[in-house]
């Protein structure tokens, strides 16, 4: 791990985890969980919902399957280097955001803390959803790590995924 700190520039210090990059590296954006326990067990479940999700061919980033693990699980995983949306031109993007949800709940899957922070670019311009960390298939209970204030019901619905495209992207 500390080589990766000696080795990289921090990106985004989130809730979860901190982002950050090894220009050298063939992924070079790690997302490196904080050590708390709940933090962790977010990023093993962002990890795995990336793995079903890629496996769905639903839009995200290219990233290395073999996540970086020690005794107590999953800590990190790396992938592609990513770019920000337009905060301006949100309009834009609601048609293709709109299609990638149906696509997500075609599959019976809820993503859950849908906004524009979670949706970015890939290196060919195209969107892709990040960041997965409060997704699941739907009717499925809500795990006891997603934080409450995601998912104020028991269990995975895209009603709260609808309401949060209608708000930030109007």
């Amino acid at each position: 791990m500390s080589r990766t700190l000696q080795s990289s520039t921090l990106l985004e210090y989130g809730s979860d985890a901190v982002v950050r990059e090894q220009i050298l590296h063939s992924f070079p954006i790690v997302k490196v969980a904080h050590p708390d326990e709940a933090a962790r067990n977010r990023i093993s479940h962002e990890f795995t919902m990336l793995r079903i999700l890629s496996e769905l061919k639903v839009p995200t980033p290219v990233f290395d399957t073999q996540a970086l693990t020690d005794e107590k699980g999953i800590y990190r995983y790396r992938m592609e280097r990513l770019y920000k949306l337009d905060y301006d031109k949100l309009r834009e993007y609601k048609q293709d955001v709109e299609y990638m949800l149906r696509m997500l709940h075609s599959y019976g899957i809820a993503f859950g803390d849908l906004h524009p922070g979670n949706i970015m670019r890939n290196g060919v311009g195209e969107l892709v959803f990040i960041d997965p960390s409060c997704a699941g298939y739907l009717e499925e209970p809500v795990p006891f790590f997603i934080r409450p204030e995601i998912y104020q019901a028991t269990t995975f619905h895209q009603t709260q995924d609808e309401y949060r495209l209608a708000s930030y992207f109007a």
